[in-house]
């Protein structure tokens, strides 16, 4: 075999391995779509709004108000109950639980199945670490948008968690989609393990 074809052999079988592991990446893994994390002045930071996707073979969806929710309407209807449930990564659950398997899509699917009179309105307002700080800067920047009521959970590390209001660790809080799925496992996952 000459050089010329030995180079050009070399190229295709890259060329193939990278589609292959871009592929497997990106079905297989479920990488290449992670929720996106955007910087704020008051809140610190927030979920990405009206951003959606699939990760790990889970969707998700984040409203214009970066709730992991369905938008939500700016004038409440008569009878109809209204809930936010705010708090940390435990309310968030990142990108490992599908959008219909969050605890909030489901307390509103119970609620409204045992609630006939009344319409059920149920908002994810989460993000992973975020602490009383966060939420109370979440509930000036946007309001209560005329809940009837209003849970927090936390966990006890987030219970004390303070804005730092510095750079977002790359790892913990993605900002941009990465270059490609193969992209993301190299640099987030097989870096970091090696």
């Amino acid at each position: 075999m000459n050089r010329k074809k030995i180079i050009i052999a070399l190229t295709l079988l890259i060329l193939m391995v990278i589609i292959i592991g871009e592929f497997f990446c990106r079905l297989y893994l479920g990488l290449g779509d992670p929720l996106l994390t955007v910087k704020h002045p008051t809140i610190e930071y927030m979920n990405a709004p009206s951003t959606s996707g699939s990760r790990f073979g889970n969707h998700y969806s984040f409203n214009t108000y970066g709730m992991r929710s369905d938008e939500i309407p700016s004038e409440k209807q008569d009878g109809t109950l209204r809930m936010l449930v705010m708090g940390d990564s435990i309310v968030h659950a990142s990108g490992h639980v599908d959008q219909s398997e969050l605890t909030t899509t489901i307390l509103q699917r119970q609620l409204a199945q045992n609630t006939d009179h009344l319409k059920v309105e149920v908002y994810n307002i989460a993000a992973s670490s975020w602490g009383p700080p966060n939420l109370l800067a979440y509930t000036k920047e946007f309001g209560t948008f005329n809940a009837d009521i209003s849970i927090i959970v936390l966990n006890q590390v987030d219970l004390y968690d303070h804005p730092s209001f510095g750079p977002l660790n790359p790892k913990s809080h993605i900002t941009e989609k990465p270059l490609s799925a193969l992209w993301e496992f190299t640099t987030r996952y097989l870096y970091y393990k090696i």
